[in-house]
C-alpha cells in the first residue's frame, strides 16, 4: 500500500478530488505491511451459488486494503467517465 496510496492520490488530484474520508484510508494503507497473497481477482468476491459463505477469506488488514482499491477503482471510472 506505501506504493498505491501516492498512485491513488494521483488519481484523485488530476479529478480534483480531495475527500477528507479518501486521505483517512490512504494514509492509515500507507503503513500496511506487504501483503502475504500475491492476487486478488474478480470471482474471490462473490459469493458462492451453493453456499452463503464468501470465497473471499478475510485476513487482517483485507478491509482497508479493499477500501483502498475501491477508491481507485472509482477514480479511474471517473477518469474514463470526463474524457
Amino acid at each position: 500500500m506505501s506504493q498505491r496510496a501516492p498512485l491513488v492520490r494521483e488519481q484523485l488530484d488530476e479529478l480534483g478530488r480531495h475527500e477528507a474520508g479518501a486521505e483517512r484510508v490512504l494514509a492509515e494503507a500507507e503503513g500496511l505491511p506487504l501483503s502475504e497473497r500475491l492476487a486478488l481477482v474478480h470471482g474471490d468476491l462473490h459469493v458462492r451459488q451453493s453456499s452463503s459463505r464468501p470465497i473471499y477469506r478475510w485476513t487482517r488488514y483485507s478491509g482497508l486494503r479493499d477500501r483502498v482499491v475501491a477508491i481507485s477503482l472509482c477514480a479511474a471510472l471517473a477518469g474514463h467517465a470526463r474524457a
